[in-house]
């Protein structure tokens, strides 16, 4: 059985899933939409039943806090959110026409890592994309605080508002002192800008911050940027548009199955773009083999 999961309340989600039902209404395709509130609504899937999401990242992130390790069920994404980091660092693509494709042809299913993070006296919370500390997840609270997004999502234009508080973020974001723990090493990070920890390449809208990250590798890669200043920050951020951050001296690069992180001043933390304010600390580690997908047929 095919099933469809999108956010009533989002004008463009309604409008993508009103796409997909007319194509499926329109072949003799059976579907059934799914209001999957709770991890119970999800228990009686299994692996010949299939779920089409309809969403960006958020969505993405809810679905995979619902599912145990062992969920049978693969998914297909259909990307209709503002940031799509998880669509763009999987290569998933737009429309309707797409996602049935993908359904009709039986493709095989990979299954995807993604990680786990806790901060200190907090509920652990999965992430499909990344989780970050200081400035990418100030930015992620602006956003989700402010009326921008709503406004410029449902005309596809949900990018601009990251890149506008993005900019606004520069002069307002905090820098803190900070420890990387890592299972052989413990590392010092004066004037941390933002450390972001991943599953895929990219956040917040395309900046490729992890652009080596690996979905099925069983790692999480972690960029941590220490910015003197917030020009050389404005650059770092340039940089990484092109991939090109990761040579610079400030930038550092860490590849893992699990850490704790520190800092000395509270700072927003997210998971995928969802977040939690004054954090001091928290543990990050991969989950191998967690998320099942399917993808149009021949990709890697």
């Amino acid at each position: 059985m095919l099933y469809i999961i999108y956010n009533p309340n989002s004008g463009h989600g309604a409008e993508s899933a009103a796409e997909l039902k007319g194509l499926l209404t329109a072949s003799g395709t059976p579907y059934s939409i799914l209001h999957a509130d709770t991890p119970a609504d999800l228990s009686g899937l299994t692996a010949a039943d299939s779920v089409i999401i309809i969403g960006g990242d958020g969505s993405i992130n809810r679905f995979v806090n619902m599912i145990p390790k062992d969920f049978p069920a693969p998914i297909i994404l259909m990307p209709s959110g503002s940031g799509n980091d998880f669509a763009r660092g999987t290569g998933v693509k737009k429309g309707a026409a797409s996602a049935l494709a993908i359904y009709r042809s039986a493709s095989a299913v990979r299954r995807l890592d993604t990680g786990v993070a806790q901060p200190a006296g907090r509920a652990p919370k999965k992430f499909a994309v990344s989780c970050g500390i200081g400035y990418d997840a100030a930015v992620c609270s602006m956003i989700n605080s402010g009326r921008l997004k709503k406004l410029l999502s449902p005309y596809g234009l949900g990018t601009i508002a990251y890149i506008l508080n993005g900019v606004k973020g520069i002069f307002t974001y905090k820098r803190a002192n900070a420890w990387l723990t890592l299972p052989d090493q413990r590392i010092r990070l004066k004037n941390l800008a933002f450390l972001s920890c991943h599953c895929l390449p990219y956040e917040g809208g395309g900046f490729a911050f992890a652009p080596d990250a690996d979905v099925c590798d069983g790692m999480i890669d972690i960029t941590a940027v220490t910015a003197a200043n917030r020009f050389i920050f404005f650059l770092t951020l340039a940089a990484s548009l092109f991939k090109l951050h990761v040579k610079l001296p400030w930038v550092r690069t860490f590849r893992c199955r699990a850490a704790k992180i520190t800092v000395d001043t509270p700072l927003h933390f997210h998971t995928d773009g969802e977040v939690t304010p004054d954090v001091t600390s928290f543990k990050v580690k991969a989950l191998p083999d967690y998320l099942p997908v399917r993808f149009a047929p021949g990709k890697d």
